[in-house]
């Protein structure tokens, strides 16, 4: 029995994780996976907004918390997801960066200060226009450069 279960969780781990899957088998994930395949399911990009609309009402916040990353998660999610009770999941909500910028600034008032204080930082990001992101220079082996 352990071992049937181990392989499922393996499969449901491959179905949630890989950009390839079809958007109908991860919302069949939605009803038989523990929550930590569910927050891989919600940062795929192949997850249907409607499989991310129910995922956001999920009782586990790191699911929640998993929707607001997800970039094709609709705006109308993302300002429900702005005022969700948990603010782990509103501080995951005030830095990202891919958001309207309306949205962040109903969260600087926020009541938790990390929360109010990570969307500003957020809009004086934007505002600047700093990449989001820093990539780090891959090194390829001997192999593959060109001499």
């Amino acid at each position: 029995m352990v071992m049937t279960q181990a392989v499922r969780n393996d499969d449901f781990w491959y179905l949630a994780t890989n950009p390839g899957s079809h958007p109908i088998a991860l919302e069949l994930l939605t009803e038989v996976a523990t929550p930590r395949i569910l927050s891989l399911v919600a940062v795929n990009p192949r997850t249907s907004k409607g499989t991310l609309a129910k995922l956001s009402k999920h009782a586990n916040a790191e699911v929640r918390t998993a929707v607001s990353e997800n970039i094709n998660t609709p705006m109308e999610i993302i300002r429900k997801l702005a005022s969700d009770e948990c603010p782990d999941v509103r501080y995951a909500v005030a830095e990202n960066h891919n958001i309207a910028i309306e949205i962040l600034k109903s969260m600087v008032q926020d009541e938790n200060p990390y929360v109010a204080a990570r969307a500003q930082k957020t809009i004086e990001r934007l505002q600047k226009s700093e990449p989001a992101f820093f990539f780090r220079p891959v090194m390829l082996p001997v192999s593959y450069v060109a001499s």
